[in-house]
């Protein structure tokens, strides 16, 4: 599900999260100009969303805004090192720095 959802930011579409699922590597496109966070089991506030997503006028311009922060933010040598720590932090047991994400 995360792949997916770079993969429909980075090409531009917009998204609809919702707060439950906004975990590990979604934490990170919460700033994403082409995602709209709703809470979970909140109907209305999905149908909401989904209207405004559909009606929005500058649909290009956040897709293009999420495009290119997808492509900043997400890139080989930046998730590499995100590994690392990850790797760094499962063999020592300990969390070195608990605000580091991809």
């Amino acid at each position: 599900m995360k792949n997916i959802l770079l993969i429909f930011l980075g090409g531009g579409l917009g998204s609809v999260l919702r707060y439950g699922t906004v975990v590990g590597m979604a934490r990170d496109l919460v700033d994403c100009p082409g995602a709209t966070l709703v809470p979970p089991s909140d109907v209305a506030a999905l149908a909401a969303a989904l209207a405004e997503l559909g009606e929005a006028n500058d649909l290009a311009t956040r897709g293009e805004a999420a495009r290119r922060m997808i492509e900043g933010r997400f890139t080989w040598p930046k998730i590499a090192v995100a590994y690392e720590g990850l790797f760094e932090e499962v063999r020592t047991g300990f969390r070195t720095d608990s605000s580091k994400s991809i």
